[in-house]
């Protein structure tokens, strides 16, 4: 290690027995939460504390859905066990006829692009079926780009919308990631 390497390195520690990086890590999820909670109001979603999927919960089993090839390896009753439990499609999972009980994407798409997929989920039903649609990792694009991913999205998908945040564990320590 060289001397200036060792120099960061001692100040990195000192500068974390000084402020520790579980309060670094407490200020942007409160900082984000405060953000995305004033969006959800601005647009009337749903709020943002407590599990928004609990009241929508129908079993203890979830099924995860990509947007694979395997999918259409899939038999009916394989599909009637996922229709009878619960399921999460994510992303591109709107080209697919089945309707999930949560949906979850992500904004980072050409604006245009993301309209298309907005309206694909109007046009197979996700409105009348009330599927929550997660908006994942929100809280890394500025105030206005949000703004503009929520007026893409159809009127009457917005009261399913809840925008998410992104909660990242910062350290490389194993003790720490099992606590």
């Amino acid at each position: 290690m060289t001397g200036a390497m060792a120099k960061v390195s001692a100040l990195k520690r000192l500068k974390e027995r000084i402020r520790p990086r579980w309060l670094k890590v407490v200020r942007k999820w409160a900082s984000s939460r405060l953000r995305l909670r004033r969006l959800s109001r601005a647009y009337g979603l749903q709020p943002l504390s407590g599990n928004p999927w609990g009241a929508k919960r129908k079993s203890d089993t979830l099924f995860v859905l990509g947007s694979g090839a395997s999918i259409h390896d899939l038999n009916e009753t394989e599909w009637a066990a996922i229709a009878a439990a619960d399921s999460v499609g994510f992303n591109n999972w709107s080209l697919h006829p089945f309707i999930p009980t949560f949906f979850v994407t992500e904004p980072g798409k050409d604006l245009a692009e993301l309209a298309l997929e907005y309206r694909n989920l109007e046009r197979r039903g996700y409105g009348v079926a009330k599927v929550p649609i997660l908006l994942k990792d929100v809280e890394k694009y500025r105030y206005d780009e949000v703004r503009q991913v929520l007026e893409a999205m159809p009127e009457r998908l917005l009261p399913q919308v809840i925008l998410s945040w992104d909660w990242e564990i910062h350290d490389q320590r194993l003790g720490h990631f099992r606590r």
